[in-house]
């Protein structure tokens, strides 16, 4: 018996003589015949390219059929063994419209919610708003000087709720997983369940000792008219202040010279010097007495050379001076001259600036302070809480102004008294309400306090055990935020405004603060009564108090707990029972804020730290580096870049570019980058849904039936898909981008599906089937890969496949799906053809490749190699594998003692079938695959006789049960008998 494809060749030439002989009809041979029908090309509806209303409208349609439902569903369906994945979310501030920030940290967290999700891990997430602070209160009020809290309070909340709508719209929008219509899912600091916690929160941690009142110096801003936090600074690198060194007469020194000695001081405030209580000096340095200008002064050895440079002229070494001597040194007050000061030993106290002596106001420095807290030295207080000289202060300084108009009348007092020695404009970091962008003060008054020196040496060891993203800064953002903790001193937590929580305190007529668990209970049980906290502001203390309780002589207090504290005890709230967040996501800046007032306030209600995990961000800025603002006129808004491009490119940027900088360019040219790698990705999956058509339950494949060829994108599959998963774990999705482009561009579209196209298209059923099921993998895992990045394009490609329900739900169907590969032979195999292949067409220059018969000589190592893709020796084949990664019409395999291997060619003289334009034409004008467009599979089978009948518009071979169709250009059926 022969074989199956012999005997058919046989046959179907035996067709051809007898049609000829006895078909009578004419055939008109000037036509063509179109071959369209028997080749299996890619369909689908799917469309190459949305418009701008085409777009907006799919996205509508899987936000609301899909995405909106995406984490109620996953609570349902994703039950696990294991416990939830908990993001906490950091609250955004409800003062506004978005910018650029909040998309880049919104989204961030919805890729890792979404990436936890499609791997089957159930979330836990509650989206929250910031809803207090100065900045909603201004706005709020906007020029109407509304004087009443409650008016204020009323404007305030409307101006929040407003600006919450607005961005929940917009976080929804973008496709950010959340119960977005559900308040009982999210969180705001100005629900009454939110602020009964915070009462809660408070009590406990005053009830350990860790809240207290004191008078300290904090950073107070005259132009909000309250302390603020570190938090709420920000910095003015070139702010200007006058650069005053002058001098203070000592009374003592005649041991170390006869004629008057000073001490030479340096200051930026001047308008500090009325409050000036001391002089220090580091008993660890070396001082000298020296000549300036043919007076004597005691400045510190090591700031000499500066000084010549600074006061520009010669400094004479005259003496040393002995830390001993200087501890019992006195001096005229600068600015009262009638009052006698000391000198303190301080540590604080450097050499690499101004004179090493300091002058010493212990209400306008917090180093100042500590050194007066330990001697237990009362302080003199002579500004007010409006940034004013106060009745204590000089006459000529009275209700001035000190960032006004006090340090041009403390320098010209100064200098009336001949004591400036020399005065010049110096330009330095300086702090500035984060608010108002106007200077602070340091001032010392009574305030509320966390007490960070009972909790730091806890929140630091708590530190040690966290984790902080990204990795390769890890080790340097773990030492600031320890560094941080150590160094401060205390956390002001009083505010002097009204739009806030209150500190839920009385006074009784001595000042001392009264708190306890009934009053707390009271203040909880009038919230639920009333539906707010107004009721503080709007009752007298009697209607506070329960009854029975002496109100009588009781005050109510008039601060507000800082909005650092309201969101820093969120995870009591937003948290399920005792659990520890798996991740906080925020941006860099939050070191100093948000990481800290959470991480202090856990530690000190429940000894741990609220997260396991920091994940930290940068800030966007334009391509130039700037910082975006109005008046630069480069602001690049989310809102604009979604109308543009649509939300997955705003999605695929973020993805791209925000995790690996501490600065986040945006520009429209990485927009548009970022746009046209998504086009490249849509349309490999036009293809790919294409060739699937449609989704099978049975994506499973029999390798025995693989190419080397097919087994190669499997294996790149494999890596694909594990490599993004660790690039998941450890949050770098720039590396998700840069592994998806290269296995979309090089790998399957530019290597796997070029080279395919000839099997693909006119190949036979099976080889058909058995692409369907690879690209089937090869669309399902790259989607899965994608979905949490660019949710909307996956769901509007997998509409086209399975439109009864979302992408993600296919999850539960999908377990037992095998998803890993490993054939590194092949790999190796046909990377080695491929570079074969990069050889070969360096010599070619625009020529047809495929038009080819090519001979290969090379010796025995890597014909070796090559036999696995192309099994015999000086034999022509016109179907090996070889030949389809080379894209060539033949290939003949020869040895050669030569150490490269030769590569020569001709162009082959055969006619080619016009249905695969590869292959031979047969007699008939076409190869025999052509004619035999469905798969034998059993080649051993024998056919003997076929009979032939007229007027069909095909030739079938029928046998055994299988069908096999010759499109041909004359009606006929062939069956056996």
């Amino acid at each position: 018996m022969i074989s199956l494809n012999a005997r058919l060749c046989q046959i179907n030439a035996k067709f051809w003589k007898i049609l000829n002989r006895n078909i009578k009809t004419k055939v008109d041979e000037s036509k063509k015949v179109k071959f369209t029908d028997t080749i299996n090309l890619p369909k689908t509806k799917f469309p190459t390219r949305l418009n701008q209303q085409q777009r907006a409208d799919v996205e509508e349609i899987i936000r609301t059929k899909h995405l909106n439902v995406l984490y109620n569903w996953q609570r349902e369906n994703l039950q696990t063994q294991s416990d939830d994945y908990v993001l906490h979310d950091g609250p955004p501030y409800a003062n506004g419209n978005l910018h650029m920030g909040h998309a880049v940290n919104k989204i961030l967290k919805d890729i890792i919610l979404k990436q936890k999700i499609i791997s089957g891990k159930r979330v836990h997430y509650v989206p929250g708003w910031d809803c207090h602070g100065l900045p909603i209160e201004l706005k709020a009020l906007g020029n109407i000087k509304e004087k009443s809290p409650l008016k204020i309070r009323e404007k305030a909340k409307k101006f929040a709720i407003e600006a919450i709508k607005n961005q929940k719209a917009s976080f929804e929008s973008w496709g950010v997983t959340g119960t977005w219509n559900d308040n009982n899912h999210t969180y705001r600091t100005f629900d009454k369940n939110y602020i009964k916690n915070q009462l809660k929160m408070f009590h406990k941690m005053y009830k350990r000792e860790l809240i207290y009142r004191d008078l300290k110096p904090v950073y107070f801003s005259p132009s909000s008219g309250t302390a603020l936090a570190e938090a709420e600074l920000e910095y003015d690198e070139n702010f200007k202040s006058p650069s005053l060194y002058f001098r203070c007469e000592l009374l003592n020194s005649q041991d170390i010279s006869n004629e008057k000695v000073y001490a030479l001081i340096w200051t930026t405030t001047p308008w500090t010097l009325p409050a000036n209580q001391a002089i220090c000096f580091n008993k660890d340095l070396r001082y000298n007495l020296v000549k300036i200008n043919g007076s004597n002064f005691i400045i510190c050895a090591d700031t000499i050379q500066n000084l010549k440079s600074e006061l520009e002229t010669d400094i004479e070494i005259v003496k040393e001076v002995s830390a001993e001597f200087l501890k019992n040194l006195l001096y005229r007050h600068p600015v009262n001259t009638d009052e006698v000061l000391p000198f303190y030993a301080a540590t604080h106290v450097q050499s690499d600036k101004g004179t090493g002596l300091v002058h010493t106001a212990p209400t306008h420095g917090q180093d100042d302070f500590l050194v007066f807290l330990n001697k237990k030295i009362p302080l003199k207080c002579l500004v007010n809480e409006k940034g004013c000289y106060n009745e204590l202060a000089p006459d000529f300084l009275k209700h001035k102004e000190v960032l006004g108009d006090g340090n041009k009348l403390v320098l010209q007092h100064v200098e009336k008294m001949n004591n400036i020695v020399k005065l010049k404009e110096f330009k330095h970091s300086y702090p500035i309400d984060w608010r108002t962008k106007s200077p602070v003060i340091i001032l010392a008054s009574e305030q509320w306090f966390i007490n960070t020196e009972k909790i730091k040496t806890k929140a630091i060891q708590e530190i040690e055990n966290v984790k902080i993203y990204p990795e390769k800064s890890s080790k340097i953002s773990k030492s600031v935020l320890k560094t941080q903790l150590e160094k401060r001193p205390y956390w002001c937590i009083s505010r002097q405004r009204c739009w806030g929580v209150p500190i839920p305190v009385l006074y009784n007529d001595q000042k001392q603060a009264i708190i306890n668990d009934d009053l707390i209970n009271n203040y909880i049980k009038l919230i639920e009564e009333t539906g707010s906290i107004d009721f503080w502001w709007e009752k007298d203390v009697e209607k506070l108090v329960p009854k029975n309780f002496d109100s009588s002589g009781l005050r109510k207090g008039n601060d507000i707990l800082d909005i650092w504290f309201d969101s820093g005890i969120s995870w009591s709230y937003a948290l399920e029972k005792n659990q520890i967040a798996d991740l906080y996501l925020e941006g860099v800046d939050q070191f100093t804020g948000w990481f800290q007032s959470s991480l202090m306030t856990s530690v000190g209600i429940r000894d741990k730290a609220p997260y396991k995990n920091i994940f930290v961000h940068g800030f966007t800025v334009d391509e130039t580096g700037r910082k975006m603002s109005k008046s630069l006129g480069n602001i690049i808004s989310p809102d604009s870049i979604v109308k543009k491009y649509g939300i997955d490119v705003m999605r695929f940027w973020i993805a791209a570019h925000a995790t690996q900088h501490s600065l986040i360019p945006v520009s429209n040219k990485l927009l548009d980058d970022s746009a046209n790698n998504l086009i490249k990705i849509r349309s490999t999956l036009k293809y790919l849904l294409g060739v699937i058509g449609s989704i099978e339950d049975d994506c499973a494949i029999d390798e025995t039936q693989l190419t080397h060829l097919d087994r190669f994108i499997l294996h790149q599959l494999s890596d694909y898909v594990s490599n993004a998963k660790n690039a998941y774990e450890s949050f770098q999705f720039n590396r998700i981008i840069a592994l998806t482009n290269n296995f979309v561009n090089t790998d399957l579209s530019s290597c796997y599906l070029h080279l395919i196209k000839d099997r693909l298209y006119c190949g036979y059923d099976s080889e058909h089937q058995r692409f369907r099921k690879i690209l089937s993998n090869c669309y399902s895992q790259l989607a899965k890969t994608l979905w949490p990045i660019t949710p909307f394009l996956v769901e509007e490609s997998w509409n086209y496949l399975e439109s009864s329900y979302s992408f993600f739900k296919r999850l539960r169907n999908n377990s037992d799906e095998k998803t890993m590969w490993n054939f590194s032979e092949s790999k190796e195999i046909v990377e080695f053809a491929l570079n074969l292949k990069k050889s070969f067409c360096s010599q070619l220059t625009d020529m047809n490749t495929t038009k080819l018969n090519v001979t290969i000589e090379g010796n025995d190592d890597d014909l070796k190699v090559l036999m696995n893709l192309h099994p015999t020796f000086n034999k022509v084949h016109h179907d090996s594998q070889l030949c389809e990664i080379l894209q060539v019409s033949s290939i003949v395999l020869k040895h050669s003692p030569l150490k490269e291997m030769k590569i020569s060619y001709e162009t082959a003289s055969d006619n080619f079938c016009p249905r695969c334009r590869r292959f031979q034409a047969g007699a008939n004008g076409i190869c025999i695959r052509s004619s035999l467009s469905s798969t034998i599979s059993d080649k051993n089978v024998t056919v003997r006789t076929c009979k032939i009948t007229k007027k069909l518009k095909k030739i079938a071979i029928i046998h055994g049960g299988s069908k096999w169709d010759l499109p041909v250009n004359v009606n006929l059926v062939i069956s056996h008998n």
